[in-house]
This record gives structure tokens, sequence and C-alpha cells, in this order.
């Protein structure tokens, strides 16, 4: 059947993309070869990502630099590696040019989340703001170079941000409005270039840090607060289904 097709060249898509970072398979190249390039890169990018975050954190504790430097500095670094992977990007180093530019997305993430949630340094609605600019410049650069590794990497550190930088404080409003603007981005970056996983990633990430949340903080008076967010929740990761099968004619 033509559906049972499509699902299976879906899965094998999404093997592919696993394995070796592109969705077409090896090509002419060993695929021993393309797999350990992909994961060798995959391991160096989070070594850096996991690196900054702890950095941040620990001029937190610390003490070294006030909360408005930190979250400067935390731009400046984004601004920086932005730069440096445009420039890879036009040449022949694509692949790292691509990670580049998924930790440059994540920084932002890390400046955004400690300006709104943690400092206080910039109003809820202004932090929105923020996050979802820099979640629609993820999504716009990810199908302008046609790079899922981008698209992947913006939304493991945007859905990251808040444990790497959890302080034990509770903002049950902050988190689940960043979460939601966030899944937002996902769905519709994942729609325009039909790249499924991100689907799943939004969809795990999202009722981790909601189950995380709450069993860390919750109070029977956060009831309300934590239904509301559940509820959208499940509205933004049910409805794609449909809006996709509406956009591609298909029945549901």
């Amino acid at each position: 059947k033509p559906w049972e097709l499509a699902a299976r060249r879906k899965l094998r898509q999404g093997w592919n993309w696993f394995l070796c970072g592109q969705a077409d398979g090896p090509g002419a190249q060993p695929m021993e070869k393309i797999a350990a390039t992909a994961w060798l890169l995959r391991a160096g990018v989070c070594v850096i990502l996991f690196t900054v975050g702890f950095m941040l954190k620990m001029s937190i504790y610390q003490g070294w630099l006030a909360p408005s430097g930190r979250v400067a500095l935390a731009f400046v670094a984004g601004a920086a590696l932005l730069f440096w992977s445009l420039r890879l990007l036009n040449g022949a180093y694509r692949l790292m040019g691509q990670a580049i530019l998924g930790l440059a997305l994540a920084t932002f993430y890390f400046g955004a989340f400690a300006a709104t949630g943690m400092y206080h340094l910039i109003s809820p609605v202004l932090g929105f703001a923020v996050m979802a600019a820099i979640t629609a410049s993820a999504g716009f650069m990810a199908v302008r170079f046609e790079a899922i590794a981008v698209a992947v990497i913006a939304t493991v550190g945007g859905y990251a941000t808040p444990i790497l930088l959890e302080t034990g404080s509770k903002n049950f409003p902050a988190l689940f409005g960043y979460m939601f603007i966030l899944g937002i981005g996902v769905l519709a970056v994942a729609a325009r270039r039909d790249w499924l996983p991100l689907n799943w990633l939004g969809l795990f990430f999202t009722y981790f840090l909601f189950i995380g949340a709450w069993r860390a903080h919750y109070i029977p008076a956060d009831f309300p607060v934590l239904m509301t967010g559940l509820a959208l929740f499940f509205v933004q990761y049910s409805t794609i289904i449909f809006i996709h099968n509406v956009a591609q004619k298909q029945p549901s």
C-alpha cells in the first residue's frame, strides 16, 4: 500500500540519518567511514555544548560576573560561533559548519533563558519574544541550508537549556511558555522539510521536562498551571497529525 511504502521510507531515512548523518544513506563512501565521521562530530558537539553550560553555571556559583555580564557573555559567544559557522558553511567544511551553527543557537538559548527565568533581567513577554526570535532564526537557517543536523542540535540545545541552567527555583509559567514556543518552531520546521525525527524529539523532550518539573516542584496549588500546560502540549502534538494530513490531502 502507498502509506506502508511511505512509512518504510521514512523509517529508513530516519535510521540512515541516525547512523551516518544523512537521510539518503552513505552513498558511494563506505558506511564505516560515514558513521565514524558523523558520530565523532556529534560527540565533539556534545562536549562543547556541555562545557559552555558548565562554565556558565560555574561562573554563577563562583560569583565571577554579575547576572547581566553572564547573559551578555553568552550572547557574545553565540554571535562568535554563528559568524564562524557561516564562514564554514560556504566552504569545504559544511558538516563542521552545521555543528558549530547548532552550538551557536544553543548558546543563544542559554542566554535567553537565563535572562528571563533565572535573573529576571527582562520581562517574561520580552523573554518569550527573544526565544521565539531565536527559534524562528534556527528554523530558517536549518531550512535555508537544508541541514537537519542543525535543526536537531538546536532542538536538543533548546530543550536542554532549562536542565543545564536549573537552579532549584520554581517558575512553571516561564518554563511551560518557553517549551510551548520552542515546540511551535520545532513542528514548523519539521513540517516544512518533512523531517519526522524533529517531531519525535520535541514530543519526548516536552513530556520529559514536564514530568521532571512536576516531580521536583509540584504542590497542590500548582494544579491549574500544570493542567493548563499539559492541555496545551497535548493540543500541540496531537493536532500536528491532522495538520500534516490536511496539507498532504491524505485521509486521517
